[in-house]
């Protein structure tokens, strides 16, 4: 349950409660988004796609194509690079369809040329930010696309932090999260760092924290983000490559400073000496000074927080991340 995910539910259930019929396919696996949703009477369907190309992929495209014929929808948002290629190869042309784009990284040629064959005019691209724009436009030969961004509820008031708190990672276990820089930047740091999440890489890092004898605490999934964040000093965020780390706007509605990587997106939300501190990425040395200086400056820690949680509500507030989104859904139909 990564921030795509819990950006899905967040808007999924407002459009529903703005009186729209909702449905979400999952062409893999529906894991744990699929709880809130159905919980609030969405109907949910997983198609069991393989995590290997070949023929159960092809095969679950043709169980997609046949759904989506069978519901004749009026517009289909398509959440995910995996799904607008799919949605690219079954939809009839004749669905308006929303393509989201939620990193920078641009897919393989092979899926660009897809995504870039004609099938009609009723596609609107959408990224989460103007770094993702930016780059996928260029792909894709777009002049533009439309942003919009992650959006956060506020739905408990920030708590001060404890005593002996410390940083926290939020967040999947891969290559592309940094947490092997994390980890190297903690070498022998006298203050440890707390790692919610799971992935490919998650028993690399716990045997990359025992070598380097890090104390490191991997606490697997968590279903409560928020509370993580509450326990903390802060958030770093070591990413190479974001979207809009849906992390860092959830740290600071929890009103706590963010270290993170100065890369398109993050650099969107984060303000570098105004709401955290921001440092090359893949620099563990740099990622490590700045640790050390936000942990150990308590008012400055405050400082940022506190700018934070008052950015994120004036520029990235749930209700009118919706508005922005079911006024486009209105004109794409």
């Amino acid at each position: 349950m990564g921030g795509a995910e819990r950006a899905l539910v967040r808007l999924a259930l407002a459009t529903r409660e703005a009186g729209h019929h909702v449905e979400v396919v999952a062409l893999k696996e529906l894991g744990l988004a699929a709880e809130p949703l159905q919980g609030a009477g969405v109907a949910c369907h997983a198609l069991h796609a393989s995590e290997r190309p070949g023929l159960k992929l092809l095969s679950t495209t043709v169980e997609l194509g046949a759904f989506i014929r069978s519901r004749k929808p009026d517009l289909i948002h398509a959440w995910l690079t995996s799904a607008c290629a799919a949605v690219h190869l079954c939809a009839p042309p004749s669905i308006a369809c929303i393509y989201g784009v939620r990193v920078t990284d641009v897919p393989p040629p092979a899926v660009t040329l897809l995504l870039r064959a004609s099938r009609g005019a009723r596609i609107r691209w959408v990224a989460v930010s103007q770094g993702a724009a930016q780059s996928w436009s260029r792909v894709l030969g777009l002049p533009s696309m439309d942003v919009i961004p992650n959006g956060m509820t506020f739905d408990a008031p920030p708590v001060d932090e404890n005593p002996g708190a410390r940083p926290v990672f939020l967040g999947r276990l891969s290559h592309q999260k940094g947490v092997d820089v994390l980890l190297r930047a903690m070498t022998g740091m006298s203050v440890g760092v707390d790692v919610y999440g799971s992935g490919d890489q998650d028993d690399e890092l716990r045997t990359l924290a025992e070598m380097l004898d890090v104390d490191a605490h991997f606490h697997g999934v968590t279903r409560d983000p928020r509370r993580a964040l509450d326990r903390a000093s802060l958030l770093v965020l070591p990413s190479r490559a974001e979207g809009m780390p849906n992390v860092a706007l959830e740290a600071m509605a929890a009103a706590r400073a963010v270290v993170a990587t100065r890369i398109p997106g993050t650099d969107e939300v984060v303000v570098d000496g105004g709401t955290g501190l921001l440092v090359p990425a893949g620099d563990a040395i740099a990622l490590r000074d700045a640790v050390e200086r936000l942990q150990g400056d308590a008012p400055l820690r405050k400082r940022l927080a506190r700018a934070g949680h008052a950015r994120v509500v004036k520029y990235f507030s749930h209700p009118a991340v919706v508005e922005q989104w079911l006024r486009l859904y209105e004109r794409t139909v």
